[in-house]
This record gives structure tokens, sequence and C-alpha cells, in this order.
């Protein structure tokens, strides 16, 4: 049968011929049922463009070509021929196309704005759901340019896709949610699933952000952008097997055949799927420590997971601390020239041995990079009556934390130690946001090399000394802005803790290495180091970066002469640093200066924060050292008295949390003028090393 003039439908014709073609528009409010029983069925031009047709029925012993598609429920089936359609739109109808040669469409609209989404179903001709048997998948690829079953005021149509070969979504639209997307379920009152079996078997893989292969999309499976459900999964993510996260089941056949076996559920996370990738903690040790060996010139130990696990359970029984160690790294695609697309992975290990993998599809390292510079850059600037850095610590709030917030708060963990990978040692952890509250406002927070760089023995310091030194102004030769805050912070910390300090001319190095052993305790050294000073953290090894003293530069690869590791000291203070941020040798340094120093901890700022400042901060800090569980808590409760607005100035003196101090004028009239609850003044500070 051929029609060569313009059809109206209508009385829902049933119509029937060995081949059928339509070479004019066929338009009508009725339904319309075609059988070409013995060959081809053919729209030359567009169906339902002016007037939708209501449900369409066509059937095709041989190929079915469409332009244009209008109606209500679409169902077109080829027996033993090939399917290609222009787009279909069906305002919440179904569009089923089943085919036993190949399916190839342009976009597949099914949403609706009042009810349900339509249902798509691509593939499968005939399917027994009790035995599965009678399973004919389509011989050759299925191709689409996107599916939209979306519902703006009800639940999104489901999408069910099975080919014995590949399927493609070469497009994109904007999903309801504003992510740009290949497929989208979603809808206000719940979401389809998406299930796709494809023929890949492991060897091709599935990949969501790049369906093509050098721009040639045979052969190649995938999406160009997301697949949205009630999980966002955002390119781009590479599934080599079989998958389930949430609603969306991507399942790699053997052969022809459907299979009944479990598919294992991976776990949703902020949106973002979790994949394969090398997250083995002991692989992630070995990783770290041997990148810190290389910078340090040390060698160590790698510690299992059992000795983790361990040490973990030593540290809460002795504290009542429990503590997660945090690794946040990016996963190699293996292409350096690809390096930016390297995609954001965690994993969290705690005592109960429990490691969770986390991967953040979106969170790329040039987007992770790009926020974390914003965040740093905005910090830095002093910009203190500015919340423009909110955007940023929220951002990298959301791909950092609340990824596995949920797990972590189940399991009580109240300290985070970080192990974190290049790019990521400035960020300012404690300032990061999740909306309501700022992250330290919820743990003690801290970075590590590796665990196995790092001496996990609690040891209560209480009653421990501490030898501080410092500067307020230096040799003319050394070229170092003044430090006018330094003889009150070093006056009272020494006073506070039955110690010593040395100021200006007497803070050389001479000093540096013989004062340590005259500690008023007999045989028993200082056990803590507070300098008052400049320190700055450089590109290069080891050597570039130093500790000013009054008359000198101490480089980090010198500081192991000093003789701090015999017994090691058990908390270092660097109380005012610079940074060469964004250079990978100077993260290396600030996250290895533990290591290189000998030290147990470290503290140290990420950028130079006004000495005046950081008097109130270190005051409140050797203050909360005397009755913390640990090291880390006490730095927690110095920044949290800064937040709550409890370290503040009145008149002459600095009032605390538990106590005041008597300032000099200059100091008192800066601090009156400075907004000390900004994350300016409190976030630089960092906990190095062990936590505890």
């Amino acid at each position: 049968q051929t029609y060569n003039d313009a059809v109206t439908v209508a009385n829902s014709p049933t119509l029937t011929g060995s081949g059928i073609t339509f070479n004019e528009t066929v338009n009508g409010n009725s339904n319309l049922t075609l059988d070409a029983d013995s060959g081809n069925l053919t729209f030359a031009t567009a169906i339902g463009n002016t007037t939708p047709l209501g449900n369409i029925l066509a059937t095709a012993n041989q190929n079915i070509t469409t332009a244009d598609i209008n109606g209500a429920n679409i169902d077109l089936t080829s027996k033993f021929g090939e399917i290609s359609t222009n787009n279909i739109t069906t305002q919440g109808g179904d569009v089923k196309i089943q085919a036993q040669d190949s399916i190839k469409t342009g976009f597949l609209d099914t949403s609706s704005s009042t009810g349900k989404g339509g249902d798509v179903i691509l593939g499968q001709v005939t399917v027994d759901d009790v035995t599965l048997d009678n399973v004919t998948l389509p011989e050759g690829d299925i191709e689409v340019n996107y599916i939209n079953t979306q519902s703006e005021n009800g639940i999104g149509g489901n999408v069910d896709i099975a080919t014995g070969r590949f399927f493609r979504a070469t497009g994109s639209f904007n999903a309801n949610n504003g992510i740009r997307s290949s497929i989208s379920t979603r809808g206000n009152n719940g979401n389809g699933s998406v299930t796709i079996r494809h023929g890949g078997n492991g060897n091709t893989p599935f990949i969501v952000g790049n369906p093509f292969t050098n721009n040639d999309p045979r052969g190649q499976l995938g999406t160009a952008e997301g697949i949205i459900a009630d999980v966002n999964i955002i390119p781009r993510i590479t599934f080599e097997g079989t998958y389930k996260i949430g609603t969306v089941s991507i399942i790699t056949n053997s052969g022809n055949r459907l299979t009944r076996e479990p598919i294992p559920e991976l776990v949703a996370v902020n949106s973002n799927p979790v994949v394969t990738v090398d997250t083995d903690v002991s692989g992630l040790e070995d990783r770290y420590t041997a990148e810190f060996e290389s910078y340090s010139g040390k060698s160590f130990i790698r510690k299992s997971k059992a000795d983790i696990q361990a040490e973990l359970k030593q540290i809460e029984a002795q504290t009542g601390i429990k503590s997660a160690i945090v690794y946040a790294n990016f996963a190699s695609s293996g292409d350096t020239s690809k390096i930016d697309e390297d995609v954001l992975y965690l994993v969290i290990f705690t005592s109960e041995g429990k490691t969770i993998r986390r991967v953040v599809s979106y969170a790329t390292r040039a987007r992770v990079k790009k926020v974390a510079d914003e965040l740093y850059n905005e910090m830095r600037l002093e910009n203190v009556n500015s919340t423009k850095y909110l955007k940023s610590a929220q951002q990298l709030y959301k791909w950092l934390i609340a990824p596995h917030e949920a797990e972590l708060k189940k399991q009580g963990i109240n300290n985070l130690s970080f192990v974190l990978d290049n790019g990521l040692r400035f960020i300012p952890l404690a300032a990061l946001h999740d909306g309501n509250q700022f992250l330290i406002e919820k743990y003690s927070l801290g970075i590590i090399p590796s665990v196995s760089t790092t001496n996990m023995s609690y040891s209560n310091i209480k009653n421990a000394q501490v030898l501080a030194m410092g500067a307020s102004e230096f040799a003319k030769e050394q070229n170092k802005e003044p430090l006018p805050a330094v003889p009150v912070e070093l006056y009272n910390i020494a006073k506070l803790w039955n110690g010593k300090s040395f100021l200006n001319q007497s803070f050389t190095l001479e000093n540096l290495k013989t004062q340590r052993q005259k500690n008023p305790v007999p045989n028993k050294p200082f056990e803590m180091i507070h300098l008052a000073t400049h320190v700055d953290f450089a590109p290069g090894d080891a050597s570039s970066s130093y500790i000013q003293l009054y008359n000198s530069k101490l480089r980090l690869d010198q500081v192991s002469e000093l003789g701090w590791n015999q017994p090691p000291v058990e908390l270092l203070v660097l109380s005012a640093c610079e940074s060469a941020f964004g250079d990978k040798d100077a993260e290396l340094g600030f996250a290895g200066l533990a290591i290189k120093t000998g030290v147990k901890s470290a503290v140290a700022s990420l950028w130079y924060v006004s000495d005046a400042g950081t008097l109130g901060l270190m005051t409140e800090f050797y203050r909360q050292l005397k009755t913390s569980s640990i090291k880390s808590e006490a730095l927690r409760q110095a920044q949290l008295a800064m937040i709550q607005g409890k370290i503040k100035v009145e008149e002459n003196q600095l009032t605390g949390v538990r106590g005041n101090i008597d300032i000099p004028l200059e100091i008192a009239t800066k601090l009156q003028d400075a907004n000390l609850s900004h994350p300016y003044y409190w976030s630089a500070f960092t906990m190095i090393g062990s936590q505890w």
C-alpha cells in the first residue's frame, strides 16, 4: 500500500499490506494500527505534526523508517529488520520499539507536565518473565539522541533498554534538576528507573560522558552526558561490568540471554556512583608513603589494614575519641594528557575495619582545583567582612565530606585524619561548610602524609613543658616583616606551661639546638616547641622550605640535625607561616612537616594570619591543651571559641574561654577592630601528623 497524499486518521483504522508507505503527512486524533506483513513500513514525512495521533501500533516484517512522530502511545516492531526514526514525542504516553536488527532514533520525549511520564522500552522482542526463555535482542546497536521521561507533577517514566550489542545516547538536554543529561527519569513525585542491558561483556566499557571513539560512534557504548534518576551519574564514569546504583542498572549480557543473577548494589553517594578503582587501603598507603619517602629521604615500614585498625582501636580505648582515616584521591585514567579529567574518589577506614569507598564523578581534578583555589584565595585576602568564601566552602563540603557523612555519624566518628592528593593539601578543611555550620564544628581535624608515616600512639602531655622561641623583629638582611604580638604570645605560653621563652637575638640556631635539653624537669627534654616566626613552604625539595630564625634561615632538611626525634618532640607549633599555594612541592612540605622535622605532631598555618589574630587563637589553644583529650581537639576548641565570639578584647585584655591576658594597647586596638569569628583568622591553622 502506498499513500501519496496527506492522510487524516479517523475512527481508529487498521491498515494492512505486504508493505506500507506514506509519502505525505499523517495527522488526526485517532488511533492507528498498521501491519506490513511481508515488507517495509515507511513514513516519509511527519506523523501528527499538526494534530497529534492517538495510539500508534505498527508492525513490519522488515524495516520501519519514520520521520518525526507525535502521538499518544507508540509501539513499533520489526520482526526481522531494523527500525530508524526521527524524534518521537508523546506527552506522557509510552514508547516501545523492538527490532531484530538495529534501532536508531532521534530524541524520545515521553515527558509529562500533568501526570506520569511515559515509559520507554527499546530492544527486547519477546521475554517470558518467568523462565526468561524466548528472548530475542537486537543483533545490531541501539542508538538514540536522548531519552526524556520526566514528569513535572507526577512520577517519571521507566527506561528499559536491551540489546545484544551496544547502546549509545549521542545527544543531551537539561534535566529538570539543571544537569545536562542524555537520559532523565526524574519526577516531582518520584523517579523512574533506568535499566540498560548491553553486549559489552566486560570487554567494551560503558562510558557516561563519551559515547564515541575517535569521533566514530560505531562499536562504542555509553552516553554523551549524564544519566539522571534517583541518582545522578555525571560524566565522566566508566562501567566495565554490571552495576546497580539506586534505580539505575547497567548490565553486561553474556550473549543474547538475560540473567536473573543478583546485581551488586553500589552505594549512591551525593547522587554520584561508586565505580571500580584501586581503592585498597594497603595500595593507597604504599602510594602516599612512597611519595613522602621520596620527598623526605626517609624510609617507612608499611602498615597493614590490621595494623591501622588496631591503632585506631587503641586510641579509642585511651582517649574516647573515635577516629577515621579519610583518603581523598584522584583516580587516574593513565592518560597524562587527560589528567584534569581524573575524578575524585574517597576511601574511609575506621576502627571497625570497614573500608568505605566513594567516587564523586562530577568532581574532576580540574573542577576541584578551581574551587579549592577560589576558597584559598578568598580566605587569605583578609576580607573579613565578606562571606564570598561560602560558595566554594560548601561545594568542597559536598565533594569531600557529604558522600560519607551518614556512615561517619552512624559509627560515632568525631576525629578525621585526612590523607590528601596533590592539589588538596592546602584546602582549609576546618572552613568547609554544610550550609549550616563549619566542618570544625562537627569534628576535630588534621592531615597526615599517610598512616605508615605517622606515629599514631597517644601520649598525655597535660603536664609537659614548652620551649617558646620567636622574633618580633628580624636582622635587617633577612628582610622579614616584624611580628609585634610575638613577645606577648611567647611570654604567656611559657608562663602557662612552666616553660622558657627566648625572643629576637636569642632566637638563634645554636639556642634552638641546646635549649631543648635545659628543661626545668631533670632528664626530660622539652616535649613541646613553639616557634613564633615566619615559615616558608616553597617550591622544590625540602631544602627549599625554611623556618626563619632571627638572623638566619633553618631549612627543613636541616631540622633533623636538631635532635628533635631523640626523644620525639610531641608537639611543634609554627604560628606564622607562608606558602607557595598550588605548588606540589610546597604542598608536600606542608603535609610532611612532622616527618621532616622528626616531631610527632605539628601545627602550622596555610597562610600568613596577622600576628594579633594569631595571638588570640594560640593563647586559647594552649589553654585547651590542658584539658582536651587529644591535641587536635584542643585546636578545635580554640577555633570554636573564635567562631562563637568567645575570644575578644576588652580594654587592654584579651578574653578567652579559660581566662584573660594583658596585651599592649597597640595590639588591643587591632583586635578590637577584628572580626575574629571570620575563618580568615582561625581556619588556616592545621594539625599535621598525629592528631593524638
